[in-house]
Parts: structure tokens; C-alpha cells; sequence
């Protein structure tokens, strides 16, 4: 169990990266984008 929770925390942080790098690619600002994802989630 606790293997599984470390393997999807790695995967969430990993497309959290990959949406932070495609945010930063964007024209939208970086920074208010993510902070209002982040926000929405519980």
C-alpha cells in the first residue's frame, strides 16, 4: 500500500510539472494559472 501511495504522489507531482512547464510555454501568467489549479483542488 504505501508503495502504490509513493508511486501516485510521483506521478502527480510529475504532471504537475509538465503543466507548470506548458504554462510557462503559455502567453498566460504562471503564477496566478497555477496558484488558482492548485487552489480548485481539495
Amino acid at each position: 500500500m504505501t508503495g502504490e501511495g509513493r508511486t501516485l504522489r510521483r506521478n502527480i507531482l510529475r504532471e504537475s510539472e509538465k503543466m507548470a512547464e506548458k504554462e510557462n510555454t503559455s502567453p498566460v501568467r504562471p503564477c496566478s494559472a497555477g496558484a488558482e489549479k492548485f487552489r480548485r483542488i481539495p
